[in-house]
């Protein structure tokens, strides 16, 4: 991907975003000290020239065994700039076409002399409103974002009463834990995790369910977590399928070997958390004999992007 001419357009899609963004930067900025524009404009193309030399080659920065955790936050990082630049790109566009819209009046429309003292005043109001709005946009939505990525462990429960007509007498009130992405490789708190297992643990669950993306890319990720996520325990068990980053399909791998290895490692990891891994098959529950049938569908998308694994009709027929 690196190579192909997406890329490249993309790449020069962001620079020419960059300068769009320092433009307005710069007009806003013209009433500072020449020191301070100085420092300013010096510490926006030195931050953005970095956003793109670290975007481009991310992927040989850090080994693939190394920091995956230090990959998602740079990326993360990275993302976030982009998107609130972009937020920002709306308010000035909006600017801009509001004035060429009135430009193009003026110039139909009314004479040189009556323009004069109709309503420049306010034209640079608004613009420095609209400029100023689409700064402050921008660096809330970067703010929010980088406060999201540190707010990744304050954990919440939302509870969901579900009703069903034909559900067999004997599973009325059954409690299910459903968790899902937890993405081990972007934990940096053992505590706070536990913390969460604690929560898990406290809504007396009959049954847990997880739905996927227990790593970024690799197995070892979970490695120190594994005694954590091994206390999750149910009466009726504790299931879970794949997600798209359980295949690990976002990462060169030196050989597919290499990449069957991962997912069979990944695989095991389960097996000895006590988890019943599901890959396109179903499961009896059964209480006070009564049954509730339970399918694990493999990850599946309607966007190209994302593997498809799954396979429904295989899960309908294939018991576990």
């Amino acid at each position: 991907m690196r190579n192909a001419p997406f890329w490249w357009i993309f790449l020069g899609f962001l620079f020419l975003l960059d300068v769009y963004v320092f433009q307005v930067m710069r007009h806003l900025s013209t009433g500072a000290t020449p020191r301070a524009r100085l420092l300013l404009h010096g510490s926006y193309w030195l931050v953005s020239a970095l956003s793109l030399l670290l975007l481009l080659f991310l992927p040989y920065l850090f080994a693939k065994n190394a920091s995956q955790l230090a990959r998602s936050i740079v990326f993360a990082l990275i993302a976030g700039l982009f998107l609130a630049k972009l937020f920002a790109a709306v308010f000035f566009l909006t600017d801009d076409i509001r004035r060429a819209l009135q430009w193009g009046v003026i110039k139909i429309f009314y004479t040189k002399s009556s323009t004069a003292a109709s309503g420049d005043a306010d034209l640079i109001t608004r613009s420095a409103f609209l400029s100023w709005a689409g700064m402050l946009a921008g660096s809330g939505l970067f703010g929010l974002l980088t406060y999201g990525m540190g707010n990744r462990y304050r954990y919440q429960v939302k509870k969901v009463r579900m009703d069903f007509d034909r559900l067999p007498a004997a599973f009325n009130g059954l409690r299910i834990v459903h968790i899902s992405d937890i993405h081990s490789g972007s934990f940096t708190d053992r505590s706070a995790v536990e913390s969460g297992i604690e929560k898990i643990l406290a809504q007396r669950p009959d049954l847990i369910l997880f739905t996927g993306d227990l790593v970024n890319n690799l197995a070892s990720e979970m490695t120190p977590y594994l005694d954590l996520f091994g206390r999750l325990k149910a009466p009726l068990g504790v299931y879970s399928v794949l997600g798209n980053h359980d295949y690990a399909d976002y990462v060169k791998w030196d050989s597919v070997e290499a990449k069957q290895n991962n997912l069979a490692t990944l695989q095991q990891m389960q097996a000895q958390m006590g988890w019943r891994l599901l890959l396109n098959e179903q499961v009896v529950l059964q209480k006070e004999q009564q049954e509730l049938l339970l399918l694990g569908v493999e990850n599946w998308s309607a966007k190209p992007r994302f593997p498809k694994y799954g396979n429904l009709s295989k899960a309908y027929g294939t018991v576990a």
